[in-house]
């Protein structure tokens, strides 16, 4: 696992979990909403993002959270390992309203500085209909099986699980 990506609704602890892994992995950890948005919750030109997730997947190891699916393609192709947090929206919408209460008015770590947290029912909505993009990010697991590692995570108990598997791995401890 050298080149991972993570994908998943909003709320879904993407960027929590790219984290841990970099840390328990030694990678360098990509968040891809730092690159998408610009201050003040301006969208980066998507050509231009594009070259960016381009030049992020030559590098020789990472692990990169976030969706966007005009580049999740370009991700899963170049990647040796995906997690997909299939995680159900209830789940998806506390984590979103506890981050709102927890971070409100400042631009969290895996964020672009200057993108504080804010209500956005636009993302609330998107968050609700994300199940309806989960046919597609399957097929594309399906086409891009091959000659990876593919976890899917239904909750946070089989993430956690995971994570203690690995640590356990990584440190020599069963």
């Amino acid at each position: 696992m050298k080149k991972i990506i993570i994908i998943g609704s909003g709320g879904a602890g993407k960027s929590t979990l790219a984290e841990k892994l970099g840390k328990i992995l030694e990678l360098p950890v990509h968040h891809l909403d730092t690159f998408f948005w610009l201050p003040g919750w301006i969208e980066r030109d998507k050509t231009e993002f594009i070259s960016i997730v381009i030049k992020l997947i030559k590098e020789e190891e990472w692990i990169i959270d976030g969706n966007f699916q005009n580049t999740m393609s370009i991700r899963m192709n170049a990647s040796d390992t995906v997690i997909f947090l299939d995680y159900n929206r209830f789940t998806c919408y506390w984590s979103v309203v506890v981050r709102f209460f927890r971070d409100k008015g400042k631009s969290r770590p895996s964020m672009t500085d200057g993108c504080d947290e804010k209500f956005d029912i636009e993302y609330y909505k998107w968050i609700w209909n994300y199940p309806k993009n989960i046919a597609m990010i399957y097929e594309l697991i399906e086409k891009y099986k091959d000659n990876r590692i593919i976890l899917i995570f239904k909750n946070r108990k089989e993430t956690n699980l995971f994570l203690s598997n690995l640590i356990g791995h990584e440190t020599g401890v069963s």
